[in-house]
C-alpha cells in the first residue's frame, strides 16, 4: 500500500516540500574586501605580471621608488599592498588589493606581456 499526501506519493510530497522551503532561503553572497592574501595573492600577481616572486619582490615590492605609492598605510589612494606586520612575515604576510593592483600595474607598465584579466 502506497502512502499518498495531497494526491502525491509520500517521497514526491517530501521532495516538493523541501524544494519549497529551500527556495525561501535567501543566499547572501560573500562580499570580498577586495584583498588576496598569502600564497593566493602571490600566485595571482605572478600570473598577472608574468614575473616570478623574486622579480616581483625586487622590481616592485621592495623597490624604494615604488614603496610609498603601493603601501596602503602610506597612500590609501594608490596603495595596493599591506605589508607584513613583522619583518619575518614571508610571503604569507602580504595582502594585495586586486583592483588597485591592476590599475597601478597597468599604469606603470608591468603587464605588457601578461594576459589582462
Amino acid at each position: 500500500m502506497e502512502i499518498t499526501v495531497e494526491g502525491l506519493p509520500l517521497d514526491a510530497y517530501i521532495q516538493k516540500k523541501v524544494a519549497e522551503e529551500v527556495a525561501k532561503i535567501a543566499v547572501v553572497p560573500q562580499v570580498s574586501d577586495g584583498f588576496l592574501k598569502g600564497k593566493e595573492a602571490w600566485i595571482w600577481l605572478s600570473e598577472y605580471t608574468g614575473m616570478g616572486r623574486d622579480n616581483l619582490m625586487r622590481k616592485i615590492i621592495k623597490n624604494s621608488a615604488f614603496r610609498t605609492s603601493i603601501d596602503i598605510s602610506k597612500n590609501p589612494d594608490t596603495g595596493w599592498v599591506i605589508f607584513p606586520q613583522n619583518r619575518t612575515g614571508g610571503s604569507s604576510g602580504y595582502k594585495f588589493n586586486r583592483k588597485k593592483a591592476i590599475e597601478w600595474l597597468n599604469r606603470k607598465g608591468f603587464v605588457l606581456n601578461a594576459v589582462l584579466r
